[in-house]
Parts: C-alpha cells; sequence; structure tokens
C-alpha cells in the first residue's frame, strides 16, 4: 500500500516548512505522473489527510500491512508498531533495511510511545509551534520553535523522558504538561533521578512559550485513529489489481523511453504466478502427485 502525502497539515504544517526549509511542504504532494503510475500498475495506495507516516501508522494499527516503510522515525511517534527504515529492495543483490519494532524500543531504551513523544519534543520536533490561535509568536519564542530546550540534547532528553515515565507513573507527557505549567512534580524515588529531571525542567521552564510548543507536538502526534478518508479505505480492503499495460507504458515511457514494456515483464510473471495460484485446488496444496496433475492440466 503506497500512501500519499496530504495537504491537511502534515510537513507543511512543520516548522522548517513554513521558513522554506528542507524542502518539505508542497513538495511532497504525489504528482500527477506518481498517482498515474500507481494506478496503471494496480497498486493500491491512499490519499493522506495530512503527514503520510500519521496515515501509515494508522494502517498498520488497523492490521492491514504489517510494516510501515519510510526514511522518517516519526511513524513510531504516531504509533506505527514497526517500521522498515531505509528500505533498499535490490534485484542484483541483497536487500536491506533496519527494522525498528516500538517493543524493541521500549525494552532497550526504556520509553514507550508517549516518552518518545517527550524526548523529541525536548531534543527538537519540527511540530514545535509556538504560535497558536492564529497570534504571531514573540520573536524570541518563534526563534526557538522545533529546536527543542536549549541544552537538552538526545540522550539527556531520553533520560528525562524515563524519569517522566517513573514520577508521572506512566503517563510521561501529563508529568511533562504538568512540571512547564508549574505543577507540582511526585518526588522520585532515586536521587540521581530526581536530579536529572530537575535540571531538565529548569531549563525547560527557561524557554518562552514552551508549553505551547509541547502541547503543539503532543496535539500531532496523539491524533487517535485513522481519518475518515483512511478509515474507509481499510473497509474496502486493498489488493493488488494487476497491471493495465498500456497505461504503465505510457508513462514509463517518458522515463524508459525504450524499454518500458520490459519493465514490466516482472509484474506479468508475478501476476501469472498469483493467479494460478488462486486456482489451484486444495488437495494439490498438500499433495504433490495431485500438484503435479493439475499442473499438467494448465498446459505446458
Amino acid at each position: 500500500i503506497v500512501v500519499l502525502e496530504g495537504s491537511g497539515g502534515g510537513r507543511g504544517d512543520r516548522f522548517f516548512a513554513r521558513e522554506g526549509r528542507g524542502a518539505l511542504g508542497a513538495a511532497f504532494a504525489a504528482q500527477p505522473r506518481v498517482r498515474a503510475l500507481l494506478a496503471a500498475l494496480g497498486v493500491p495506495f491512499v490519499d493522506a489527510d495530512g503527514e503520510a507516516e500519521a496515515a501509515c501508522a494508522a494502517l498498520a494499527q488497523a492490521s492491514a500491512c504489517d510494516f510501515v516503510a519510510t526514511t522518517d522515525f516519526d511513524a513510531l511517534l504516531f504509533g506505527a508498531p514497526a517500521v522498515l527504515r531505509g528500505l533498499d529492495l535490490r534485484a542484483d543483490g541483497r536487500s536491506e533495511c533496519e527494522v525498528w519494532e516500538a517493543a524493541g524500543v521500549r525494552e532497550a531504551a526504556g520509553l514507550d510511545r508517549d516518552g518518545l513523544i517527550c524526548a523529541a519534543f525536548l531534543s527538537g520536533c519540527d511540530y514545535d509551534r509556538r504560535a497558536q490561535g492564529g497570534q504571531a509568536a514573540p520573536k524570541a519564542a518563534s526563534s526557538r520553535e522545533g529546536a527543542g530546550v536549549r541544552g537538552i540534547g538526545v540522550r539527556r532528553a531520553m533520560s528525562i523522558a524515563r524519569a517522566l515515565h517513573e514520577v508521572g507513573q506512566g503517563d510521561p507527557v501529563a508529568a511533562l504538561y504538568a512540571a512547564l505549567a508549574d505543577g507540582p512534580l511526585p518526588a522520585a524515588a532515586d536521587a540521581s533521578v530526581a536530579r536529572t529531571l530537575q535540571q531538565g525542567l529548569d531549563l525547560a521552564r527557561r524557554e518562552p512559550r514552551c508549553i505551547e510548543g509541547f502541547e503543539a507536538v503532543v496535539r500531532r502526534y496523539r491524533r487517535c485513529g485513522p481519518s475518515a478518508t483512511v478509515a474507509a479505505r481499510i473497509r474496502q480492503g486493498f489488493a493488488w489489481a494487476g497491471v493495465d499495460e498500456g497505461a504503465a507504458v505510457e508513462v514509463l515511457s517518458q522515463v524508459y523511453p525504450m524499454r518500458a514494456s520490459a519493465k514490466l515483464l516482472p509484474l506479468h510473471f508475478e501476476w501469472a504466478l498469483r493467479r494460478l495460484a488462486s486456482d489451484r485446488p486444495a488437495a494439490a496444496m498438500t499433495a504433490a502427485e495431485e500438484r503435479r496433475r493439475w499442473a499438467a492440466s494448465r498446459g505446458p
């Protein structure tokens, strides 16, 4: 399943996109040629309302797919149970990828999804927006958008998030929000944990409009469930529809003018194998002799 970037927020709503840096925003919108090629190849695709990784995570949570393949770690924060990062599919050698599993990250780093959200905000996150409700943030606040808390790097942010998980009784988001709102925090049982937490919170409380940035980050990552568009596609189900050769050649010819048809041969072969397998009688699935008879009956 291919998920196409939407225009309702997503990367276009990120800080770096609004600043015109990082080639984000509209550049991620799927071009007509991409849509035409996916349709011609019969590959199911979904239009996300906003950021594609959020829709991918919703599909994985609904068991519509097994993994989310992306270069963006954010998919875990959106709730994807497993991410294939840096997926490199090769026909001339070994395909490679990194597998990031939420359960494995929780075991290795001691951070669940909410802990990762806290760590992302503290160390720097594109969704850290401190101008809410249509009001412009003061220059000091806007200059810190997306930069995290000054003096807190990734490792320190993870240590603070673990401490928040402990003192917040499993809810680091509520614990950090209470601390940023100058509310009391339960004491940590371990002195080193208490020190790590206090030092981090002292830094965070000095940040201009820090709590607004944190609220924006949590709101983005904690949106529950698939959008109406994605939910409707999940109900319809997903299946490869096969290749429309004429339409596919028309698109591919713009890139491979002399080899467009040849590029489709592996897909035609795969489609033929799937059709044959779907027609195979149940007895041929378990008995070798039945398989031979069935294969012979299908011709050379």
